[in-house]
């Protein structure tokens, strides 16, 4: 393919540098033919070779020595970052799969936030791991926001889920920090060499223990207010009763009352 792209290029190139600036007839030059020979022939090629340029020699050769600077320079800093990326994931489809081509994509933002974090960085990834973690979490979910085509809206409440959560400190336990600090290349860190975490320390048990726990405090909320329900009524159920037993009292007092008033006239009457 590239082999293509470069013998395209000299062929345009050398047919570019044959075609002649200007028309001439007898001694006179031809602007009008000048200018259409420009348009028509000149301006195309040299279009069409800056894009065989950048394509067929630019492009691959930058992306080479991308390639080279990551292997040599950043290879310690990706291992780490590539085991992070596979718990990620796990944590975004479960046991699923993703595309190869839609992971690629994505693995590749998630490099170019690792590299970010690591040139901006002063502490190396063994003695901060969990400082890195938070970095790349972090700048990732902004550059997933803007940079993805598709709607991001799955991975970025995800990784905001774990930030928020502050589950990712389990991806910084024992097993995986001996892996960070093996010898293993980068490229070579997948599903399969990447230990699974606890079910007790994944995003998932955790979504489901705060929906029992959210539960059980509704159903003890509910409980509270039946209760407190209950005791007003008794409560006033007992106030009730008093009243009408204070009634009943002073209606016996009133009746004595009248009952002595009236024993000194009926005496009177009778003498």
């Amino acid at each position: 393919m590239k082999v293509r792209y470069i013998v395209s290029l000299f062929l345009f190139y050398a047919t570019y540098k044959h075609t002649t600036n200007t028309v001439q007839c007898d001694t006179y030059t031809d602007l009008a033919a000048t200018t259409a020979l420009s348009t028509v022939i000149r301006d195309p090629l040299s279009m069409t070779i800056k894009d065989l340029y950048d394509n067929g020699v630019k492009v691959p050769i930058t992306d080479l020595i991308n390639s080279l600077k990551k292997s040599h320079r950043y290879k310690k800093i990706l291992r780490w970052s590539r085991m992070w990326w596979v718990l990620l994931v796990r944590e975004i489809v479960g046991n699923n799969k993703i595309e190869d081509a839609t992971e690629c994509i994505l693995r590749e933002i998630w490099d170019q936030c690792t590299i970010s974090i690591y040139n901006n960085t002063l502490f190396s990834v063994e003695s901060k791991p969990m400082l890195f973690l938070h970095g790349i979490l972090n700048e990732c979910k902004s550059s997933f926001s803007t940079k993805l085509r598709h709607d991001p809206g799955l991975i970025v409440s995800k990784i905001d889920q774990i930030l928020k959560s502050q589950i990712y400190r389990f991806w910084v336990s024992e097993p995986y920090l001996r892996l960070g600090k093996s010898g293993i290349y980068y490229s070579k860190i997948n599903h399969n060499n990447v230990p699974e975490l606890p079910k007790e320390h994944t995003l998932k048990h955790l979504s489901s223990y705060m929906e029992e726990k959210l539960k059980s405090m509704e159903s003890k909320k509910n409980i509270e207010s039946g209760k407190y329900e209950f005791d007003v009524d008794s409560g006033n159920a007992g106030d009730d009763a008093y009243t009408e037993y204070e009634d009943d009292q002073t209606d016996d007092v009133l009746n004595d009352q009248l009952f002595e008033e009236d024993k000194p006239t009926n005496a009177g009457e009778a003498q």
